[in-house]
């Protein structure tokens, strides 16, 4: 797979999907350029393609911190997550309970997200992960740089992540869930 390795020996702080309006290409873009003025031996690894990859490249291409992948194969998107320090979410549809986050918490990485209804539900702010007012670039940036500069904190967000998703945010959870709704509904 693509070489995690090479663009600083700090943090990596990631995305993985598909880059789209929806998922704050914009945001995204300024948060790299933000973050890595700030803290220069932080990584970017931005893995996926979409609509808007050719823009988000283009305007980061000078950035030596900045690893593309484009996009994988499934397969392959386990281990790079793996890499990840931070995942980020720069930005999300309001009512989306995007998979994609479930999937770093699984994988016990620390995660920051905009505070939609949705993700408020899956994460405790300061206890699965960090949320940040949506579309208050200066909030998203500052959870950032606190990741980073906090690897305890990462570390505990992360185990209280995995923990979480392991615990109640699986398809059976989901399934169960339904089925005692139904049940109850079926009852009343």
């Amino acid at each position: 797979g693509p070489e995690v390795r090479t663009a600083g020996n700090g943090p990596t702080v990631g995305f993985v999907g598909s880059f789209q309006k929806f998922h704050g290409s914009e945001i995204l873009v300024d948060l790299v350029n933000r973050v890595g003025a700030a803290r220069p031996s932080t990584r970017f690894l931005l893995v996926g393609d979409g609509p808007d990859a050719p823009s988000v490249r283009s305007r980061l291409a000078r950035n030596r911190q900045v690893i593309f992948t484009g996009a994988v194969p499934h397969g392959a998107i386990p281990g790079l997550v793996a890499g990840l320090d931070v995942g980020v979410l720069p930005d999300s549809a309001p009512y989306c309970s995007p998979l994609k986050v479930i999937e770093w918490m699984a994988a016990g990485r620390a995660v920051v997200a905009p505070r939609y209804g949705p993700l408020t539900e899956i994460i405790e702010d300061g206890v699965h992960g960090l949320l940040f007012e949506p579309g208050n670039r200066d909030a998203l940036v500052a959870a950032v740089l606190r990741l980073i500069d906090d690897p305890d904190l990462r570390g505990q967000l992360g185990v209280a992540a995995a923990e979480r998703a392991r615990t109640s945010l699986s398809w059976d959870d989901n399934a169960r869930r339904v089925i005692d709704a139904c049940e109850a509904a079926i009852a009343g």
